[in-house]
């Protein structure tokens, strides 16, 4: 499994805010933590991307990927509409590759 390829993906999907996509990418049971709260199981984040995706523009900009095993740590600029968001992800994968854990970190 290649996490950066898989990491990329994430963020090509997310930056699309294609559902779909990441439904598929998603565990049944992530975990989502930002600075806005926190979120269990894939229906759960799923709404919360929907959400942010309804009236938001949302540009999504990889600006480093370190990945540890299947621990990646992704250092990104989010553009929410006029908002720039510079963000540190950890994102963890199981041994399928999709995405049990997201830890976002504002600033």
């Amino acid at each position: 499994m290649k996490i950066k390829e898989k990491v990329v993906e994430y963020f090509r999907l997310f930056g699309e805010r294609n559902l779909e996509g990441l439904s598929k990418i998603y565990d049944d049971e992530i975990h989502l933590i930002d600075w806005n709260g926190k979120w269990v199981s894939k229906t759960e984040v799923l709404k919360m991307n929907e959400s942010l995706f309804s009236d938001n523009k949302i540009l999504v900009n990889i600006i480093e990927i370190q990945n540890i095993d299947k621990k990646a740590y992704c250092k990104i600029e989010i553009q929410v509409n006029d908002d720039l968001l510079k963000v540190m992800d950890v994102i963890d994968f199981n041994e399928e590759g999709n995405i049990i854990k997201i830890e976002a970190y504002n600033g």
